[in-house]
C-alpha cells in the first residue's frame, strides 16, 4: 500500500497569511525598535509554518524581538482568526484538489492528514465552506489526526502525529508493517522535522517531501536541510512524483 499524510495549511490549504496578517496586528505595537524588525517579522512567521502563533510568540520572545512584559492573548488571536476564517472562507491550494481526485480513486492508496493546528481551529476552518469538498476524502473520526489530540500530544516538529497516525492506519486497514511506503507532505521546517523524526523511529519506508508551492519564504534547500528527501513547487511535479511512487510500490506486493 501507499499511505500519503497530508500537512494541512500550506499543503492543503492557504490559511497561513490570514494568521501572518492577524499575529502582526496584535503584536507590531510590540515589536522592539523599528521598522527592520517589522520586516523581520514577516518574514520569520511565515518561515514558522506549521507552528501555532503561541510557539511563534515565545520564539519571539526569546530572541529579542518584543518589550518586556508582553503577553500572548491566545483567545483573541484565535477570535480574530475565526471570524476572518468565517467572513472570507480559506482557499485549497493551487492544484490541489484534482491530486486528491486521482489519488482517491486509486485502492492502493491510503490518504490523511497530519496536523499541529489545534481542534477548535481545526474545525473552524475545515468546517468553512469553502472547504467543503475535502469531506469527500478526509473525515475527522477516520482519517485525520491532530498531534495535540492523540498519542503524548505534542505538535511539530515531535514525531508523535506521524507514529500515532501511521500506526492507526496500518491497524484500521489491517495491513501489515512490510511492503508499504509512506509519503509525508510538509510545507514547513517543523513539519520536515517532524516527518524526519518519525522515520528514524518506524520500520517503513517513509518519503518526506517538502511541498513550498504556497510559501516562498521556505526555499528547497531549507526544507531538505531539516529532512525533505525531495521538495516540489506544482501541483503537477507532486502528483508525478506519487505516481511515480505508487507504480515502484506495486511491483513489491
Amino acid at each position: 500500500m501507499l499511505i500519503i499524510c497530508w500537512d494541512f495549511d500550506g499543503t492543503l490549504i492557504t490559511s497561513g497569511n490570514i494568521y501572518k496578517d492577524i499575529f502582526f496586528d496584535y503584536v507590531k505595537k510590540d515589536l522592539l525598535n523599528d521598522e527592520k524588525n517589522c520586516k523581520f517579522f514577516s518574514s520569520f512567521f511565515l518561515k514558522c509554518g506549521g507552528k501555532h502563533p503561541l510557539n511563534v510568540f515565545k520564539e519571539l520572545k526569546e530572541n529579542n524581538f518584543l518589550k518586556d512584559g508582553i503577553l500572548f492573548d491566545k483567545e483573541k488571536i484565535d477570535k480574530k482568526f475565526n471570524n476572518s476564517v468565517k467572513k472570507n472562507g480559506v482557499l485549497l491550494t493551487d492544484g490541489i484538489l484534482e491530486i486528491l481526485e486521482k489519488l482517491s480513486k486509486n485502492k492502493n492508496i491510503i490518504m490523511s492528514i497530519v496536523t499541529s493546528t489545534n481542534i477548535d481551529n481545526f474545525l473552524v476552518k475545515f468546517n468553512s465552506p469553502s472547504l467543503k469538498c475535502l469531506k469527500k476524502y478526509f473525515q475527522l473520526d477516520n482519517n485525520i489526526y491532530i498531534c495535540e489530540e492523540i498519542g503524548s500530544k505534542e505538535p511539530k516538529p515531535n514525531s508523535n502525529g506521524y507514529i500515532y497516525a501511521i500506526n492507526d492506519i496500518l491497524l484500521k486497514n489491517n495491513i501489515s508493517n512490510d511492503k508499504n511506503t509512506i509519503i509525508a507532505i510538509e510545507d514547513s521546517i517543523s513539519g520536515c522535522i517532524s516527518a524526519y523524526n518519525a522515520k528514524k523511529e518506524i520500520n517503513n519506508d517513509l518519503i518526506v517531501v517538502g511541498y513550498n508551492v504556497i510559501n516562498s519564504n521556505i526555499n528547497s534547500k531549507e526544507l531538505i536541510k531539516n529532512g525533505a528527501d525531495y521538495t516540489f513547487s506544482s501541483a503537477s511535479d507532486l502528483f508525478n512524483f506519487i505516481e511515480e511512487i505508487n507504480n515502484k510500490n506495486l511491483q513489491y506486493i
